[in-house]
């Protein structure tokens, strides 16, 4: 039978509690904020493999903002969902993937699409999911169909 006496014990629990200081000295704070410039609600979701933000109702000019560290396992690539009225559908990444990997990023949802720090550089333009009514058949455009003549 092992015997470990409580001095062993001791080095060992600072030992680690040591270790665990000089992780964090070296992770790295990062920031992704999204901000809502379209003239409607949009409806959000951002997530990685670990963390959900679950969804979030973002009114007009609103900011969402949410912080982690790039050590944690997981949480290097967060994409997330934009929905809005009028067609608006896109999925995107929000820092990893095909975002770049830094501390701190500003999302800007506009009428163009969602771009990155700047407002004149469209990234993400929008996914237009919707055909136009004029190529459909009327009965599919309005959901009524003629009657037929009596």
């Amino acid at each position: 039978m092992i015997s470990i006496q409580k001095s062993d014990l001791f080095l060992l629990c600072f030992s680690i509690f040591l270790v665990q200081i000089a992780a964090r000295k070296h992770r790295r704070p990062n920031e992704i904020n999204i901000v809502n410039l379209l003239d409607r609600n949009v409806k959000l979701r951002c997530q990685s493999i670990k963390t959900d933000f679950h969804d979030r109702f973002l009114n007009i000019n609103e900011r969402f903002s949410f912080k982690f560290y790039d050590i944690d396992r997981g949480d290097m690539h967060f994409w997330c969902d934009v929905y809005a009225l009028g067609g608006i559908d896109r999925t995107f990444d929000a820092f990893g993937g095909y975002a770049p990997l830094r501390g701190t990023l500003t999302w800007f949802i506009r009428r163009n699409g969602i771009q990155l720090d700047h407002p004149n550089a469209t990234v993400f333009p929008w996914r237009d999911l919707r055909p136009l009514l004029s190529s459909l058949p009327r009965t599919m455009a309005t959901g009524f169909t003629k009657r037929p003549p009596m």
